[in-house]
């Protein structure tokens, strides 16, 4: 027999092999933070219609967002906050050509939709320029911003703010120096955080801020680097799928079980070019991301649960929900193969009940479209109880939620 067909023989009695997982439902590993499940909100197209708007806003409340970001990745640093409030008529206008952009949704357009949804709202700080003259602009428009934000109604910009529409403070909690600071070297996008971060506490000493010094709360990555305080928390800032396809959809399941895993990542929002809500100038449709961060969202449970076993090629995580009630178990199998799985619980949980929703598309170039808005979703699939052990057949390609109810 040939080396090839001895390879070949291997790989085709491993996709016949179970998985068998053990959930020890007495172990706590520690608490899943539900803000990882945070969005990015880029500019809304200004031509939309207002009922659009109002689809829009329903997409993303779906999602239940507990923190919204706005606006992230390299047009943060194009932003200026100051042409976009007031009266939308008065508004400076951006871009020329036949359709400039009024700026008709601005920073006080994107608070009411945070409000709206039950959202946290971060706003990113632009770092900008080397020029020290810049910088100096910089600095005082970010003092400003927290001033129109959070500062009391008598103060310089709480008038203006009062004036707008909105006498009571915004109480905008999290601020994030930009970490799209690609012009710079990393001491100076320190020296610029160091410049930062004091002169917006001045003006509010309760805000918690997040970036890459040691000023920051929060230390913002946008790839796996750790603090040398251990005790700080992360925000996995612009996490991509880069693909609008069924790929994407796999590796956000992936990430987002990582992100549940690690004790350490406390916030997270995906990449504005990370498209969850995909949009024409009339209507929406779910990206493959969508449809996996809401099945996940759908069944987010705060305790992780201690998982033995040999996952082999899939990404598998288990969470208990606060009030004991239910298991979930979250599965991904990016291989080309079907994988039996066999998962057994020890502890203290009656097993009475098993369901699982799969996203199984059956093709990693499958993808949702405006006419095909639901090619890529979640469907019922089927799972076996016996006793404290489930078994399910996880499709090729798939991402699937068991839910494990006493």
């Amino acid at each position: 027999m040939t080396k090839a067909a001895m390879f070949c023989l291997a790989a085709g009695m491993a996709s016949a092999q179970t998985v068998s997982l053990t959930v020890n439902t007495g172990t706590v590993l520690h608490e899943v933070d539900p803000r990882i499940y945070g969005q990015t909100l880029a500019r809304v197209d200004h031509s939309a219609n207002a009922a659009f708007l109002s689809d829009l806003t329903q997409a993303v409340a779906a999602l239940r967002p507990p923190i919204i970001r706005w606006i992230g990745g390299a047009p943060g640093g194009e932003y200026r906050w100051k042409d976009d409030i007031g009266p939308q008529s008065k508004r400076a206008r951006r871009g020329s050509g036949d359709a400039p952009d009024p700026l008709s949704f601005g920073l006080d357009e994107f608070l009411a939709l945070a409000r709206k949804v039950g959202s946290d709202p971060v706003i990113v700080i632009p770092v900008g320029p080397r020029d020290k003259q810049d910088r100096a602009t910089l600095l005082q428009d970010a003092a400003d911003l927290v001033e129109y934000c959070n500062g009391p109604r008598d103060s310089a910009w709480g008038k203006i703010r009062a004036q707008n529409g909105h006498p009571e403070p915004y109480r905008v909690k999290y601020w994030e120096i930009d970490t799209e600071t690609w012009n710079l070297l990393p001491a100076e996008s320190v020296e610029a955080l160091g410049q930062l971060v004091p002169a917006m506490r001045k003006v509010d000493a309760t805000i918690r801020t997040i970036g890459q010094g040691d000023l920051a709360d929060y230390l913002s990555v946008h790839y796996d680097e750790r603090s040398k305080n251990p005790k700080r928390k992360l925000f996995v800032s612009g996490w991509n799928a880069r693909n609008t396809d069924w790929r994407g959809g796999l590796q956000t399941g992936a990430t987002l079980n990582a992100m549940e895993r690690d004790a350490a990542v406390a916030m997270a929002a995906p990449s504005r070019d990370n498209a969850l809500i995909a949009v024409d100038q009339s209507s929406w449709f779910p990206s493959p991301d969508y449809v996996v961060m809401k099945l996940y969202r759908d069944h987010f449970a705060p305790e992780l649960l201690e998982i033995a076993g040999n996952p082999g090629e899939l990404s598998a995580i288990a969470t208990r929900t606060a009030d004991g009630e239910k298991i979930y178990l979250k599965l991904v199998n990016a291989t080309a193969r079907d994988v039996p799985v066999e998962a057994a619980l020890r502890g203290d949980f009656p097993l009475m009940g098993a369901t699982v929703r799969v996203v199984a598309p059956d093709s990693l170039d499958a993808r949702n479209t405006p006419r095909q808005s639901a090619a890529i979703q979640a469907v019922e699939g089927k799972v076996e109880r016996s006793g404290l052990t489930v078994r399910l057949r996880l499709p090729r390609w798939s991402v699937a939620v068991v839910t494990l109810s006493r």
